[in-house]
């Protein structure tokens, strides 16, 4: 099982643009979406997500060869879809799912109690996104007890999956009343604790957090923002994966430092905060100001010396470590140590581009250096596997900043066939180009089509209300900047164009 932690999502189409007319600077404020590269730990480790590109190839051809030979087990046969999945093999990958499923229901059919068969039927569905079976199988009264409480640890983790910690952690309670040294529980267990603090902190004590540092003196910042990480730390019990490595630490050798890369994000994400009121710079941080930051330190040099050959969690981590002291230099040498590592997978190169971004464009506001740099580093990811809808539209912000607009909607259009899925975020990226370039009815067109679909997007309904207020539909405009507002009471931007209004 894979459990990542969000380490920091930065916003990478705030486009700094430059205009000398008052109108046309309103317009560029229109925006594009938020497309999110997303920098995760793996806490509970997963021996297939750590092999190299050399040992995936292997593993594929031994568990291949066990398959042709009808040795496989059916949880050996989910190891051998990923693998293949990870390779991009898509016609090998079907031919071993519909091989699977026929022999589970040989099996099930046999013993419908059958353990193994059960867990990966569990699995392979849950590849698809359907859950279905998993609840039907647990309100089975009669399936053994080894059975059900792996049934409910994969439970669990579809509700971390879609951030319902509290329900997650009332299936692991239960899973540790059977079994209270169950390690796999007892990890789960601080993960969903600390998980759920950090988002809380993030979706419901932001303002509050805001408000106390705009009634604060400047000098007073930090000092408030050290003590409500301190706060946060305090508040998250880590005594259950102390307990896992305390009675298993053989196999949790490289997950010691859990508790200290838990603290890491919590932190990281409050260095983000800092920039509410130090928008010029980040704060200078050091061991002096922040004594944690050297055991912090200390665990993550001990991860690095210690970590699997392919894993690069620890190296991305180090990353972010100096990502917080603006030591850029030392930050992208560690991604690019973790792309050389892992040259096959998407989170190194998120890393090094959230470095880019953060360094060029919100600290030096050099925007031609961050394209730039943006711009090799995912050529470089291009040659070793295929780009995502942000690497593709992240092509997109040249064009954008020289207001090459024409060339972005054809690019779009392009981008649009290779990603269907992307429809909501390609929808309002679309709408955001048309207002900036001064096309408000065909803007407005494509982004009541964006509202339809996702009512609840502060970006849609900004756009709707800036393109309303150049209409001088102030009325219009003000029923989706007051929505906007309500979505997002502190977004600086929203409340500005509700004062112009009012005056």
């Amino acid at each position: 099982m894979r459990i990542t932690i969000i380490l920091l999502c930065f916003l990478v189409f705030a486009l700094p643009l430059k205009s000398d007319e008052p109108e046309q600077e309103l317009l560029e404020s229109a925006r594009l979406g938020s497309a999110e590269y997303n920098i995760s730990i793996q806490f509970l480790q997963d021996d297939l997500l750590e092999l190299t590109l050399i040992e995936r190839k292997e593993q594929i051809t031994e568990l291949s060869d066990l398959l042709e030979k009808k040795k496989l087990t059916p949880l050996q046969t989910i190891d051998l879809i990923s693998l293949l999945n990870m390779e991009g093999l898509k016609e090998e990958k079907m031919g071993v799912v519909k091989s699977l499923s026929s022999r589970l229901d040989t099996i099930l059919t046999k013993n419908p109690k059958d353990h193994e068969a059960l867990l990966a039927i569990v699995k392979l569905d849950r590849r698809y996104g359907d859950n279905t079976v998993i609840n039907s199988l647990l309100a089975d009264s009669t399936i053994e007890k080894v059975t059900y409480l792996s049934l409910l640890i994969e439970l669990a983790d579809i509700h971390v999956c879609y951030a319902n910690y509290e329900d997650a952690e009332k299936i692991i309670d239960h899973v540790l009343n059977f079994d209270s040294l169950n390690t796999e529980a007892l990890v789960m267990k601080t993960l969903i604790r600390a998980t759920a603090k950090l988002f809380s902190l993030l979706n419901q004590q932001l303002q509050l957090f805001e408000k106390k540092l705009a009634e604060s003196q400047s000098n007073e910042h930090l000092d408030i923002t050290v003590s409500q990480i301190k706060e946060t730390f305090d508040s998250i019990d880590f005594s259950p994966v102390h307990r896992v490595l305390k009675s298993d630490p053989e196999n949790f050798k490289y997950n010691f430092f859990i508790g200290a890369v838990q603290e890491f994000i919590v932190y990281m994400h409050y260095v983000v905060l800092i920039g509410i009121y130090e928008e010029d710079k980040l704060p200078i941080l050091t061991e002096e100001k922040i004594p944690m930051l050297k055991e912090i330190k200390s665990y993550l040099d001990t991860a690095v010396k210690n970590k699997p050959p392919g894993d690069v969690d620890a190296l991305i981590a180090l990353a972010m470590y100096y990502l917080v002291l603006s030591n850029f230099d030392l930050a992208k040498e560690y991604t690019q140590m973790a792309i050389e590592t892992r040259p096959d997978i998407d989170q190194p190169y998120d890393a090094l581009i959230t470095v880019i971004n953060v360094h060029r464009l919100l600290i030096e506001e050099d925007a031609e250096a961050g394209f730039r740099e943006s711009d090799e580093a995912l050529k470089k990811k291009g040659m070793n596997k295929e780009l995502n809808l942000v690497d593709r539209l992240m092509f997109l912000h040249p064009l954008i900043y020289e207001y090459r607009y024409q060339e972005t909607l054809s690019e779009l259009d392009k981008i649009e066939k290779d990603f269907p899925d992307g429809e909501v975020q390609l929808i309002l990226f679309r709408g955001g180009i048309l207002l900036r370039m001064g096309k408000m009815d065909e803007g407005l067109e494509v982004l009541h089509k964006a509202m339809k679909l996702e009512p609840d997007n502060v970006d849609i309904q900004y756009n709707l209300g800036l393109a309303y207020f150049v209409k001088d539909q102030l009325d219009l405009a003000m029923v989706h900047l007051n929505q906007a507002s309500q979505l997002a009471p502190s977004d600086v931007e929203v409340i500005e164009l509700i004062n112009k209004i009012k005056k």
